[in-house]
């Protein structure tokens, strides 16, 4: 049995006002899954945290008073709740403008995604939309996982992208729940700086494996973006996506 806390400090005072525990039972390791930093987790971000264990429970504990405080804490506690603001945050849109170009199953075994028209097979699930790239534009693909998706048991998905045409430029990368997202919260594909490839291995509902960033059910993004100091401008600066799954 593994337990992580994470204490919740009030801006104005500074004290904590209130702590979540969450009790997991995990099959396969002792450690809490894929946690990078619980100093830069917010209360929203830990609603993802928590969603990752398989069984658990949970006691939320409001202290009005603060630790410091001389007497009784003042204390609530409600087993197996969480209060409405740790559920996964909704997704936002940052680029309403954009459309999203195509979208896609997590239990596909291949897909093959292109701006510029190059490459478009669809006997081995390629797609090209006929539009280049350039400076300052953004290609959104949306990633569906259904709750049946599972690597568990098998390999790691993939996702990879690079350089395609004849022009090169650093790209911006990112898997998130919203259109357009290249914040931290997001999983940065490539880095945080522009980068002409990149790949990442990703699990996909298996809370445990540490070997791979998480997918969850619900949907994802598949952002690509190309910051203007990385093309010329007028050029074309085309880019691959692919997808590969083993299961």
């Amino acid at each position: 049995m593994q337990f992580v806390e994470m204490s919740i400090a009030n801006t104005v005072t500074g004290r904590t006002d209130f702590r979540v525990w969450r009790y997991c039972n995990f099959t396969r390791r002792s450690q809490p899954p894929l946690i990078h930093s619980l100093a830069a987790l917010t209360l929203a971000s830990f609603g993802a945290l928590l969603a990752g264990c398989e069984t658990s429970v949970v006691a939320i504990r409001t202290d009005a008073t603060g630790p410091d405080a001389t007497g009784p804490d003042a204390t609530v506690d409600a087993p197996g709740t969480v209060p409405a603001d740790a559920s996964v945050p909704v997704s936002a849109d940052y680029c309403p403008t954009v459309p999203t170009f195509m979208q896609f199953n997590a239990s596909e075994r291949f897909r093959r995604y292109t701006t510029g028209g190059y490459g478009n097979r669809p006997d081995i699930g390629a797609f090209a939309r006929p539009e280049s790239l350039h400076a300052g534009e953004t290609f959104v693909i949306r990633l569906d996982v259904a709750a049946t998706d599972s690597t568990v048991g098998g390999f790691a998905a993939g996702l990879n992208y690079g350089d395609i045409g004849a022009s090169r430029a650093g790209k911006l990368v990112s898997l998130s729940r919203s259109r357009c997202d290249f914040n931290s919260t997001a999983i940065l594909i490539s880095g945080n700086r522009p980068t002409n490839s990149a790949s990442a291995s990703l699990s996909i509902n298996e809370p445990t494996r540490l070997d791979a960033s998480p997918l969850t059910t619900g949907t994802w993004y598949i952002n690509v973006q190309i910051p203007l100091d990385q093309c010329p401008p007028a050029t074309a600066c085309d880019v691959v996506v692919e997808w590969s799954n083993g299961m």
